[in-house]
């Protein structure tokens, strides 16, 4: 399908190769997103959301390498302020909230 301009583009930043294809999968059949990328590092995420200037990015809140999805998300809002940040986690808890409104995600998802 290619893109319309009432699909949202979305970028999934994973550092689990396993998460981001099946992020890519579900997300990839909603004939109102269009997944334009996806990366397993901060340093990768962040050149590709200057390059593709997504709508929204999905992010992990916690990636082993480089710097963390919080990190990232502090360096995504003061570049690109208009690309929303949902973050991900599969911890509980309101530790993980608190992080990421104060590194600026418009939202934060953890697994239940």
């Amino acid at each position: 399908m290619s893109p319309t301009s009432t699909q949202t583009r979305l970028l999934i930043v994973d550092d689990d190769a396993m998460v981001r294809v099946g992020l890519k999968s579900v997300l990839g059949n909603d004939p109102t997103l269009d997944v334009v990328g996806e990366a397993d590092n901060s340093s990768e995420a962040f050149a590709l959301a200057s390059q593709l200037l997504p709508d929204v990015m999905l992010v992990d809140i916690r990636m082993q390498k480089q710097s963390n999805g919080l990190s990232l998300t502090c360096q995504l809002v003061a570049r690109h302020p208009t690309i929303r940040i949902l973050m991900l986690t599969m911890q509980h808890g309101q530790e993980f909230v608190r992080e990421a409104k104060a590194a600026g995600a418009s939202g934060l998802r953890t697994r239940e």
